[in-house]
């Protein structure tokens, strides 16, 4: 394959060449058979169409939806294949332009390393068809104005319309690994939800996430409960009595909302009223710090 960092591109497929155009170069208005294709993702829909014109004028549309999961590149890939179907079913003209207002596609297609599945079955119809037809490719800047784009634009988004699917296509790569990584995520938080273990941590922590945080050990024993609180103590057969020298049970939430001793510190914290929103304040975590700090250092140890 040769290429050319020009405004020109010359793609050998088989053993013909195709010319690709792939910088900000003036659309030709009415040069024989010329072909606009777009893609569109709009909400959870995706539409893929084209719009063929001869010599200037509009003969031809065609709009496809397809896979709720398929991308929008996928979109324009689908919309450039059904490009090269109709060219292939041409009865006459041995001349025809595609134009796709995806720069991302076309130079796909003119690299040498097309690994999708979309992209082999491009470069395989494109050979198909370039044995009995001249093709150019264009790239032509979307919203611009250019009637044809405009065409295939408003046709992709009518085939978002569409109430079925007629174009099944493969999920992505990238699709299958967000889809894959997602249900890995709701399982995971499901199970978290539903766990009777680790109650304190709950509070503070409702939401799973696959973002690593550090904590210092001070907010650790805080999160989890498992410090120098008399409560914990308690649970584990360690001390006999689980009540702070205040009277009230001494547990981590005791100690930074109630307890007398560290009044002075929990009045600076901020959004109590939300547990969860409490720790995302980093200023928050330096007063409980402290406050962990002082119970390490007040109560005995065992």
């Amino acid at each position: 394959m040769n290429l050319t960092y020009e405004n020109k591109k010359i793609i050998n497929y088989s053993k013909k060449k195709v010319e690709m155009y792939t910088s900000d170069c003036p659309v030709r208005v009415g040069d024989g058979v010329e072909i606009f294709t777009a893609g569109s993702k709009i909400g959870n829909r995706v539409g893929s169409a084209i719009a063929c014109y001869y010599f200037g004028k509009l003969i031809y549309v065609d709009s496809h939806r397809l896979d709720d999961h398929a991308t929008v590149f996928q979109a324009e890939a689908y919309a450039f294949f059904m490009a090269l179907e109709y060219i292939d079913k041409m009865n006459s003209w041995s001349k025809a332009s595609i134009f796709s207002d995806s720069l991302s596609l076309l130079s796909a297609l003119a690299s040498p390393n097309r690994k999708s599945w979309i992209l082999k079955q491009l470069a395989d119809k494109i050979k198909t068809v370039n044995t009995h037809r001249r093709l150019s490719f264009f790239w032509v800047k979307a919203h611009i104005g250019v009637v044809g784009n405009e065409e295939a634009d408003k046709q992709a988004k009518l085939g978002t319309d569409k109430n079925t699917i007629d174009s099944p296509v493969p999920r992505s790569h990238n699709t299958m690994k967000a889809d894959i990584r997602r249900n890995i995520i709701a399982e995971w938080q499901n199970e978290w939800a539903s766990n009777a273990k680790g109650p304190q941590t709950h509070k503070y922590i409702p939401t799973v996430s696959t973002k690593r945080k550090s904590y210092h050990p001070f907010i650790i024993q805080f999160l989890s409960g498992h410090g120098r609180f008399p409560h914990y103590f308690n649970k584990f057969g360690i001390a006999y009595n689980p009540l702070c020298d205040c009277g009230e049970v001494g547990t981590p939430d005791h100690y930074v909302f109630e307890c007398i001793y560290t009044q002075s510190l929990r009045f600076k914290l901020k959004n109590t009223q939300t547990r969860d929103q409490l720790i995302q304040d980093p200023s928050n975590l330096h007063i409980i710090h402290q406050i962990v700090g002082w119970v390490n250092d007040f109560i005995p140890r065992l």
